[in-house]
């Protein structure tokens, strides 16, 4: 802040208008260089999720990315985000060394990040010469893949998480289980627009998911067949307990994966319980974000139908369930319960039937 002052009353003071029209030009040039860098990162990682979104290795979109993200890393040469983007455009297009040179850029200027270390041993294994001193510091092992990948889940952090569960299928494909089947699909269904093909391994792992649209005009999820998210990602909600309803014995989030055969608009019919203790605090939602929220507080063990009505396009998306309330009062031992989730078309769009 004293800087600007200082430099508002040395310009006010100038006595050569020449001088002072240079360091406005000056200025004005600096800040057009830094939102020139900003929308060539913006437009990099746009074009990096387009290439995800259709298959493993499209070359136009990866070479493009790479067109905008080579002078963004060069001006942000100290941003360990931008250098991890143009990384990941470069493993993408088959360049490992390249990739690795830019991760290990990013490793100097951030020690402590584990996605950054995790990220170099994906590129160094791509590269055929693997970093077995790093690999024994992040205790590379499947076990270990699957714990970070689960916290990626939970943080949000979906393009890390898709990193890992796609590298879990190809070296160590006998611990990709139905589990993590699911747990890769929702992740790529929360970050991307669309199924990419690349995951259709995935999908035909995991089976159990709903279609609705297409001669389908409705679809009914019996409670019991949602899973986790987190905690312990992949499990059925009540996978300890048995029962046909899914109980949220603490929170987390909970999701469906739903096939949508034609675009339009859908509602969601689902059916809880007014537990006791009340409130029981609920949010719904599509691809991993919240759209609705309801407060359960009758208390008397009701069911209750929340309807949701919710324009999808032609996808697979998840119908996710988050319990938020679980902790609200540590003495009270509060629960969230669902029956069942139905599926309703209400509309089609102009191009459906």
């Amino acid at each position: 802040m004293r800087s600007k002052r200082f430099l508002i009353l040395w310009l006010a003071k100038a006595r050569t208008p020449t001088l002072t029209m240079f360091i406005c030009l000056t200025i004005i040039f600096s800040i057009a260089i830094a939102l020139s860098g900003s929308l060539d990162i913006h437009r990099g990682a746009s074009l990096l999720d387009q290439a995800d979104g259709i298959d493993a290795s499209h070359p136009e979109l990866l070479a493009e990315a790479i067109v905008y993200l080579q002078p963004a890393a060069e001006h942000e040469s100290n941003d360990p985000l931008t250098l991890r983007y143009l990384a990941r455009a470069y493993r993408a297009s088959g360049q490992q060394e390249k990739a690795i040179t830019v991760l290990e850029r990013a490793r100097y200027l951030n020690p402590n990040s584990l996605l950054v270390k995790w990220e170099l041993v994906f590129a160094y294994r791509d590269a055929g010469r693997p970093d077995y001193l790093l690999e024994k510091e992040l205790g590379y092992s499947p076990e270990a893949l699957i714990v970070a990948a689960e916290q990626g889940l939970e943080s949000e952090h979906y393009q890390e998480t898709l990193q890992l569960y796609s590298h879990l299928a190809k070296h160590w494909p006998e611990h990709y289980s139905q589990e993590m089947a699911f747990c890769h699909l929702i992740a790529a269904i929360s970050l991307l627009d669309g199924l990419p093909d690349f995951l259709r391994e995935s999908e035909e792992k995991f089976t159990r998911y709903y279609a609705v649209g297409d001669g389908i005009p409705h679809s009914i999820v019996p409670g019991f067949e949602l899973r986790w998210v987190y905690p312990n990602c992949g499990t059925l909600l009540n996978s300890q307990h048995g029962g046909a309803d899914a109980i949220f014995w603490w929170g987390g989030r909970g999701s469906i994966i739903v096939e949508v055969r034609q675009p339009g608009l859908y509602q969601f019919h689902v059916s809880a319980l007014n537990d006791d203790p009340p409130p029981v605090e609920m949010l719904f939602g599509i691809n991993g974000r919240p759209v609705h929220s309801v407060s359960l507080t009758k208390g008397d063990r009701s069911w209750e139908t929340i309807v949701l009505t919710i324009p999808l396009s032609k996808s697979v998306v998840s119908f996710d369930v988050w319990f938020v309330n679980d902790f609200a009062d540590p003495v009270v031992d509060r629960n969230a319960s669902i029956s069942q989730v139905e599926i309703v078309r209400v509309q089609f769009d102009s191009d459906g039937s």
